[in-house]
């Protein structure tokens, strides 16, 4: 299927303002529905990966990862950052998995729960913006993007479920509870579909999600200004010492 115009913008100008291509691959063995690696030092180009779903195109989720790549290299390259694990996460993570409520399975799994923890809060803001970006201004995506907005929530309800909560230690669920929120009130405004925030008010993580957004808000909404708002999210979650942010270096 060829791909439409909005993709086609997407991929010509992720291309433009890095000054590398990007390469474009199906996966069926994703876990997520997309993620694209961005090109630096050795890595010659920007590879994006989507997991094919039935009766679905992939243009948004390509739309969608590109506009990471953008939203990166609109930053002269001093103000380019990667978010990369501080040398204290672990041991912060360690103090979190004492919580009582943490089963011996979750407890096993540090890395796995650390780096998940983390690139929830790298690509949920800064995701957001370019779903609004998407949602505003390429009309011919909407009807995709809302469907995989509502599989992405659908998801993650699951870990709302009783038997799964009370596995994971408090803070990491309330972090990860407080993003999934977040996400759901931003696409429960967009929508007016009261209905998608309620998992979250009934398990009281509605006020969390609410603060993120208002974050969200009160943030210039330029690509300068997503190292602040994932800071600002930080800051409300606990996770404020848990990265650094280093310099996306295309040489090195």
């Amino acid at each position: 299927m060829g791909l439409l115009d909005s993709t086609t913008y997407f991929l010509k100008e992720a291309e433009r303002v890095s000054g590398r291509p990007v390469v474009v691959q199906e996966d069926p063995t994703l876990q997520t529905l997309a993620t694209v690696q961005i090109a630096r030092g050795l890595a010659p180009m920007h590879v994006l990966r989507y997991r094919p779903i039935p009766n679905r195109t992939p243009d948004y989720h390509i739309c969608y990862q590109c506009g990471f790549i953008i939203r990166l290299f609109e930053n002269l390259p001093e103000n380019r950052f990667s978010l990369a694990m501080s040398l204290d996460a672990p041991r912060r993570m360690d103090k979190w998995l004492l919580d009582g409520s943490a089963s011996p399975q979750i407890r096993v799994r540090k890395d796995f729960l650390l780096n998940g923890i983390l690139t929830q809060l790298r690509s949920i803001p800064i995701g957001l913006r370019v779903d609004d970006v998407i949602w505003e201004q390429f009309s011919d995506l909407r009807e995709e993007q809302l469907a995989s907005a509502k599989l992405q929530m659908a998801q993650n309800v699951q870990v709302l479920a009783p038997t799964i909560r009370k596995s994971f230690p408090k803070k990491l669920l309330r972090a990860n509870t407080a993003m999934n929120a977040a996400y759901a009130q931003f696409w429960s405004r967009k929508t007016g579909d009261t209905t998608l925030v309620l998992p979250y008010q009934s398990v009281g993580a509605d006020k969390d999600g609410e603060a993120l957004l208002q974050a969200f808000s009160s943030i210039e909404s330029n690509a300068f200004q997503d190292w602040s708002l994932v800071d600002k999210w930080a800051d409300h979650l606990g996770l404020a010492g848990w990265y650094q942010w280093i310099q996306h270096d295309l040489e090195n």
